[in-house]
């Protein structure tokens, strides 16, 4: 007869590491599965048990069991027989239940809460909850497969935080690049206004009657009547002649800086649509390699 008898993983890990061979409630756990399953099947009825601590879980030990009993005869001999029926038969009548499955737990748990630890509790039968109790290989595809199922879903989340992201992104770059180019088109007028005005003073042909006086010995001053004249004229006039120059290629210069900028920006915008583009791509393609896993 082959058992599985554990307790909860977390009574191992309460005291170290689940796999440790060196934690004492392993060696604790092995010696009381061997001890209980000969208090009712037998002294050395136990041929075999091993925990395995190589497995993804823990804290179930496998037991082999032959229960060996007497058996007598008319003649008054005995002899030595096997029998699973007649160790269960007295493991129900024991435990009061027509179950024998459930006369094991029951035994199994109160040697348990004695020899390792009263606060251990067993779980509910089967037919008492009317859940569906899994094999563990059933359980670890269900496991897998809803595991499997989360990650999905946090992948697809994920992507939908991109886009989101993305879409807000696009939202204010649009929004910086309709307000750069705003700017930039106000410069750009400034720019323009800025040069008309100066050749229309400059242009102005009263203005430019206006001119230096020739006598040799005062070249440096202006012909006064004439300046006199025309002073509203030249006072528009002589505060844009030192910087227009200056003027002028500083507002070039900032319309070139903005251009540059613009450009950057939808280098930047090229660079990231092509990175989440690609991302997209890739979480794609896994979901669609998900959606062929097949889970029973």
């Amino acid at each position: 007869m082959h058992l599985l008898i554990g307790v909860s993983p977390a009574w191992i890990k309460a005291a170290g590491s689940l796999h440790d061979t060196e934690n004492r409630r392993n060696n604790e756990l092995l010696d009381a599965a061997v001890a209980w399953a000969e208090s009712w099947a037998g002294a050395r009825s136990v041929i075999g048990a091993r925990l395995d601590l190589d497995e993804a879980g823990g804290g179930v030990v496998d037991v082999f069991v032959v229960p060996v009993f007497e058996q007598k005869h008319k003649s008054g001999s005995t002899k030595l027989t096997v029998s699973v029926n007649k160790a269960l038969t007295r493991l129900q009548a024991t435990h009061e239940t027509d179950y024998s499955y459930e006369a094991l737990q029951t035994s199994w748990h109160a040697w348990a809460q004695e020899n390792l630890d009263p606060d251990l509790q067993r779980g509910e039968p089967a037919y008492k909850t009317n859940r569906v109790h899994l094999r563990p290989a059933e359980y670890k595809r269900l496991r897998d497969h809803l595991r499997a199922e989360e990650a999905l879903r946090a992948e697809q989340e994920e992507i939908e935080q991109r886009k989101a992201a993305q879409a807000e992104w696009e939202r204010r770059n649009e929004e910086i690049a309709a307000d750069l180019e705003h700017k930039a088109a106000m410069m750009m007028q400034a720019q323009k206004d800025v040069f008309k005005a100066a050749v229309a003073v400059l242009s102005d042909p009263k203005v430019r009657a206006i001119h230096l006086a020739v006598r040799e010995q005062d070249q440096s001053s202006f012909d006064a009547p004439r300046v006199e004249a025309q002073r509203s004229e030249f006072m528009k006039a002589r505060p844009l002649w030192p910087v227009m120059r200056q003027l002028l290629e500083v507002v070039q210069d900032k319309h070139r800086a903005v251009d540059r900028f613009i450009d950057d920006l939808r280098v930047l915008r090229d660079d990231v649509d092509n990175h989440i583009r690609k991302r997209i791509e890739q979480a794609a393609d896994e979901a669609e390699a998900f959606s062929t896993f097949d889970c029973p």
